[in-house]
């Protein structure tokens, strides 16, 4: 979190939840170290661990995605959309987000 606590500016951070090593961290303070230098915080999450961990909107995250593939949803998902991805917002972010056409 060097950046987060240095005087550089930066728009924004992204977090895995779990790490790829499977180990489950607390990012509630660098939310709010994020959140204090006006940047968004972006989570990748595995959406089966979510069933048991708290929610990371709950601890401050502005951007949610992951992917559905582990729950055996077909590439493509047997339409439109080339991934098997989902995603959240909160609602201050989802006017500046770019929308996709498959979406």
């Amino acid at each position: 979190a060097t950046l987060v606590d240095s005087h550089e500016a930066f728009f924004g951070a992204l977090v895995q939840v779990p790490a790829t090593d499977g180990s489950i961290a607390d990012f509630r303070g660098l939310a709010e170290k994020i959140h204090a230098k006006h940047a968004l915080l972006c989570v990748a999450a595995d959406i089966l661990a979510l069933t048991l961990l708290t929610p990371p909107g709950e601890w401050g995250a502005d951007i949610v995605f992951g992917s559905t593939q582990r729950f055996g949803m077909p590439m493509g998902c047997g339409g439109r959309s080339p991934t098997g991805a989902t995603s959240s917002s909160a609602v201050v972010v989802r006017r500046s987000l770019a929308v996709s056409a498959w979406i």
